[in-house]
């Protein structure tokens, strides 16, 4: 199990290290069209290009004493400019994992794997200011196998959020952004009953 968990951390450091991903910009292909010598005006693209992007992640947390969780994820969306103004993404990710109990190694229990799905659409109603709305669903992918083995923790859950984002320069923006979801919420895992 240990040997495992060191392969898949090794391949994990070797696509961030070898993996480089560019992204055009917004609408870039709109934008960004050739103008006409004889009009002046902008010419019109041949289609819009959709707009790939691929996350790449890891994440450490500490909630509790000695309850720990370490984490990886990759998540590809596909971007397509519908008009110059609107656009269209549809994106998924895969996340991996694993919790630690007190006095045991965060690697050494089984990990939860999710996988997630979500369309939104993104309105530029500005040069600075653009507004986004997104529905997703996040679901395990290793579910317990019977009630009688301990598994992981479900925390599937689903719903919709509303961004803001106001870009202040090149290298700052400024994003608000407001969410309601539904979660399963294991109360007693780890033996720690939640009030709430």
């Amino acid at each position: 199990m240990g040997m495992q968990i060191v392969k898949h951390i090794g391949l994990f450091v070797l696509l961030l290290t070898f993996i480089s991903v560019s992204a055009q910009e917004f609408g870039d292909n709109v934008i960004n069209a050739p103008i006409n010598k004889e009009t002046g005006k902008k010419e019109s693209p041949q289609g819009f290009k959709p707009d790939v992007r691929v996350t790449l992640g890891t994440s450490f947390s500490n909630f509790g004493p000695g309850l720990n969780t370490f984490g990886t994820y990759i998540a590809p969306e596909i971007s397509m400019p519908v008009t110059k103004k609107f656009s269209f993404q549809i994106g998924m990710g895969y996340s991996s994992l694993f919790y630690g109990q007190p006095g045991e190694s965060v690697f050494g229990n089984t990990n939860s794997q999710y996988g997630s799905l979500y369309v939104s659409g993104t309105y530029q109603v500005t040069e600075k200011l653009s507004v986004r709305g997104t529905g997703y669903k996040t679901f395990l992918l290793n579910p317990q196998q019977s009630e009688n083995t301990t598994g992981t923790p479900d925390f599937s859950n689903q719903g919709v959020a509303f961004d803001v984002n106001y870009k202040v320069s090149e290298h700052f923006h400024i994003n608000a952004s407001f969410q309601y979801r539904q979660q399963n919420y294991p109360a007693y895992y780890y033996g720690y009953p939640q009030s709430g």
